[in-house]
């Protein structure tokens, strides 16, 4: 009997000490587990795909949260979302999937003063979501001045750390060339000679830059460090590399049988030189008299719309540029696979989605020379020449229609270089880099 009671003692031990053990590895798996699902309050103005690009991105990354162990909890812009949802139908989908909230980020009011007096109400919005939601980190997912300022009032306010992904170098835009220091900069930015708007835009740079330097932020182009080190050199900016991706829907486009030698795709206004194309073709057209342009694409305002109708018809080129319109997608890449290049005569960019599609379509770029280009796209494929020389951008377009053997080869290189660029890639690289936001707040606050 007391052999019998030993071994029932020594069963029940056993039992409980393999019921610990499983106990614990339940509970180190959870914990792993949570540690690795990092959860990221993410506010975005996300708007409709003619807006640009980094409505795209946002896009393309929300789509992904979940493939990758991320939980973003988005807030959009509630004016934005239904134009968005026009653009990305899949969209409501992906929120209802992911959840989300949609509040007034921006002001009705178009008084000067609405912009900045209405921070301080969204910060604390912000951070009441942020605070029911438990997240790891408040992320802007532009780099606007406003949403800069609300998620980092929205971190104080809870003690959760910020950070953002600058999708274009903020009050700057883009250099449009080489500059001397801080105020140069201002100046090509688009201030120029005014005082006032020298002088606002660069307190509104200063602010940025002062809240910069609190925390890692993310860039999705080379050239946004440099040129914010033109403001303050020791900020830490990590580059997402890759940051976009291409459309899965490229390589299944095929090319259309249509009579034309170029493209020109993009947000159509005169920041993404769309009234130098009428000069450059008319340049073109003077070497190749029957050389015809397509141009696809949103008009961002009809006073540009009839600037460059006028522009063609002062030049004589109406018969030589088609409008097509804004394209579905897949009817864009076709177009896009049947040019012989991509006309890109853009002065503000940081990581055009249209060149990288172009290039993925096999066809070369020529583009300005301006930061963006000239450090994101290292490739014989994209032909730089510097800004506003249009008569040298003209010889560089008629060097490519008449050289096939020069096509073949530019649109080798532009495959090849296209082929490191997909969505999934650029996810990935992102919520890594979380990761290190993540790190380095730690490390923060242990010192």
């Amino acid at each position: 009997m007391k052999q019998q009671n030993d071994s029932k003692i020594r069963t029940n031990r056993t039992f409980l000490q393999t019921g610990k053990v499983a106990l614990s590895l339940i509970v180190l798996f959870s914990k792993i587990i949570y540690d690795l699902i990092m959860k990221v309050l993410y506010v975005t103005g996300l708007g409709s795909l003619t807006g640009g690009g980094g409505n795209k991105r946002v896009f393309e990354i929300l789509k992904r949260a979940r493939k990758f162990n991320v939980d973003y909890v988005p807030v959009l812009e509630e004016r934005n979302y239904p134009f968005a949802l026009k653009s990305f139908p899949e969209l409501g989908n992906v929120i209802r999937e992911i959840g989300g909230y949609a509040i007034n980020l921006r002001p009705n009011s178009k008084f000067p003063l609405s912009l900045y007096m209405n921070i301080p109400s969204v910060s604390s919005k912000i951070a009441e979501i942020a605070r029911n939601e438990k997240v790891d980190l408040i992320l802007s997912a532009h780099e606007s001045f406003d949403l800069i300022h609300i998620v980092r009032l929205a971190s104080k306010e809870t003690s959760i750390p910020w950070s953002t992904i600058l999708q274009l170098t903020p009050i700057i835009g883009t250099l449009k060339c080489e500059v001397r220091g801080p105020l140069d900069a201002i100046k090509e930015s688009g201030a120029g000679g005014n005082f006032l708007k020298i002088l606002v835009r660069y307190s509104k740079m200063v602010s940025i830059i002062k809240n910069l330097k609190e925390t890692l932020s993310l860039a999705v182009s080379f050239s946004i460090p440099y040129e914010l080190s033109f403001f303050c050199p020791e900020l830490k900016i990590k580059v997402l590399n890759p940051s976009v991706g291409v459309d899965e829907e490229i390589s299944s486009a095929k090319p259309i049988n249509a009579d034309f030698d170029a493209i020109y795709f993009a947000r159509l206004h005169p920041l993404k030189g769309l009234l130098d194309i009428p000069f450059i073709w008319k340049k073109v057209v003077e070497n190749k008299p029957d050389a015809k342009l397509i141009v696809a694409g949103s008009w961002q305002s009809m006073e540009y719309k009839y600037e460059f109708y006028n522009l063609c018809k002062k030049l004589d080129i109406c018969k030589n540029i088609e409008y097509v319109g804004f394209l579905p997608k897949r009817t864009l890449y076709s177009y896009v696979k049947s040019a012989k290049l991509l006309v890109y005569p853009s002065y503000l960019d940081a990581f055009p989605l249209t060149v990288i599609e172009a290039l993925a379509c096999g066809i070369p770029v020529v583009a300005y020379n301006i930061v963006p280009i000239r450090l994101s796209f290292r490739t014989k494929s994209v032909i730089k020449v510097r800004s506003q020389e249009k008569s040298k951008f003209a010889e560089c377009i008629i060097n490519i229609l008449e050289d096939e053997e020069l096509r073949k080869r530019l649109s080798n290189d532009a495959l090849t270089f296209a082929s490191k660029y997909n969505w999934d890639s650029a996810a990935k690289e992102e919520f890594d880099s979380i990761k290190g936001v993540l790190s380095y707040w730690e490390e923060k606050m242990q010192i």
